[in-house]
């Protein structure tokens, strides 16, 4: 049911979309779709993007299992930032759909007067930045990183990609998502540890 929701989502947009056609993708009956999402296409939505926040966390997890030893331009912290940040360059590059059903849902969410998604929202990508400020604390008290506020790192690390994904949907999608990737990652590391300073 929720990759048939993800497919409607992804074609038509929430507002398009309609609890029929999902569940005729879906190849279920209506009242099927009410049997497990008692709030229709709204509970839907949610479970979408959940799923879809639980990937990008799983893209996450590795930065965060990973040592937070040495120094910013040591083997361990950058390599494991910049792994992540190749990792979620490369999935959204892979299936543009997906970067446009994030974008789309989670901003019209954000912006919305609806306070029950707009919260479940705002509970999801603070725990996700929870989870990046702690191992950014645990980075600056093994002197990776310099001190800092974590919590705006977090923020900065995380919209990071998003970013520069919307500057490929502006340019065009890379023919090589692979290189596209690379080169994303290598940016992005460079800016986040390095700064812009010459």
């Amino acid at each position: 049911m929720l990759d048939a929701a993800r497919a409607v989502f992804s074609d038509r947009g929430y507002a398009q979309a309609s609890v029929e056609e999902i569940a005729d993708r879906a190849e279920f009956g209506k009242g099927t779709l009410y049997n497990y999402f008692p709030g229709g296409k709204d509970e839907v939505l949610r479970a979408v993007l959940d799923e879809l926040f639980d990937e990008v966390d799983g893209l996450l997890a590795p930065l965060l299992d990973g040592p937070a030893d040495g120094p910013a331009d040591g083997p361990s912290f950058r390599l494991a930032l910049r792994d992540y940040f190749r990792r979620s360059a490369l999935f959204f590059y892979r299936d543009p759909s997906v970067y446009h059903l994030a974008v789309r849902e989670t901003w019209r969410l954000w912006l919305s007067a609806e306070s029950e998604g707009r919260d479940h929202l705002v509970e999801r990508v603070e725990r996700s930045a929870g989870a990046l400020a702690g191992d950014a604390e645990r980075a600056v008290a093994a002197g990776a990183l310099r001190p800092l506020p974590t919590r705006p790192f977090a923020y900065a690390v995380l919209s990071g990609v998003a970013n520069q994904v919307a500057a490929r949907e502006v340019a065009g999608w890379p023919d090589d998502p692979e290189a596209a990737a690379d080169e994303t990652a290598a940016f992005l590391t460079a800016l986040v540890l390095d700064g812009a300073a010459p």
